[in-house]
């Protein structure tokens, strides 16, 4: 099989593991994504990036102007360098702890400890260090659940944080902790929702947010007039960064998606931390 007919076999892989999560999974996800700076997430990418390079990780991606060495070794890589894995793991990470927070400053403190050089990474292969990346983010994120717990058993004058903080963390990853999120997005009210985006941001943006929650990516669904991929999306055939600059349809999303849930007493951010 060669190189392109495997890149199409793992994309489609992705998109099915990601479709089979509970539809309140796959939403907040989505929507954690696009409330976290998509540069920022970018940014922890690139450094990543670097620690491997500078590793001797194997098969990495290209990186023509890279100049190992020094504390500012990360700028001279690509923008976007590594960027997809790390939103691959943040989606991980949400996906299994519903809260963005939890996922965000595991990633930082991961990234922290590898610049450190707490945490070393060998001269493995990218699929390797990529697994071990993963699940020192997701062991990162464990123990910030933890310590959240350890501090509202003591907050609440519990003897035994140990086994309470076992069994929220259960609850935690546990798809049904969604049913008070979902209870409260009706499919009307999602149904108001997608038309106010519709007509205050982009007629594409109900499609747009479906096709995500399938497991597609951005590239995937608002097509590349560059890269001759074609666009999902009826009324849209620019590229993903004019979708995505401040002034595009992706950038709008979250501000006027607030817009509408705040006319409804809640916003994304509650719904998505279950404070509904």
């Amino acid at each position: 099989m060669d190189r392109t007919a495997l890149l199409h076999r793992a994309a489609e892989v992705r998109r099915r593991i990601f479709a089979s999560l509970p539809w309140e999974v796959r939403l907040a996800t989505v929507f954690a994504r696009l409330a976290l700076d998509t540069g920022y997430l970018n940014d922890l990418g690139r450094q990543i990036g670097a620690e491997m390079l500078q590793a001797g990780v194997t098969d990495m991606p290209p990186a023509p102007k890279w100049k190992p060495g020094g504390p500012h070794a990360a700028l001279s890589l690509p923008r976007d360098y590594m960027g997809k894995f790390t939103h691959d793991v943040y989606g991980l990470l949400i996906s299994k702890f519903r809260n963005p927070k939890f996922a965000e400053e595991a990633i930082i403190a991961y990234v922290g400890k590898l610049s450190t050089g707490e945490i070393k990474l060998q001269a493995v292969s990218r699929t390797t260090a990529e697994s071990f990346i993963r699940h020192g983010a997701l062991l990162e994120a464990m123990s910030l659940a933890r310590k959240a717990l350890r501090e509202q058993a003591r907050q609440e004058s519990l003897e035994d944080v140990d086994e309470d903080s076992k069994s929220v963390s259960r609850e935690l990853a546990d798809p049904n902790a969604f049913a008070k999120f979902r209870k409260a997005l009706s499919d009307k009210m999602w149904k108001e929702w997608m038309e106010y985006l519709a007509k205050h941001v982009h007629p594409d943006i109900p499609m747009y947010l479906e096709l995500k929650m399938e497991g597609y990516d951005d590239v995937e669904i608002i097509g590349s007039p560059k890269k001759g991929i074609p666009s999902k999306l009826p009324h849209w055939n620019a590229s993903p960064q004019a979708w995505a600059k401040p002034s595009g349809p992706g950038a709008k999303i979250i501000p006027k998606s607030n817009e509408f849930l705040e006319s409804k007493g809640t916003t994304v951010q509650e719904l998505l931390s279950g404070d509904v």
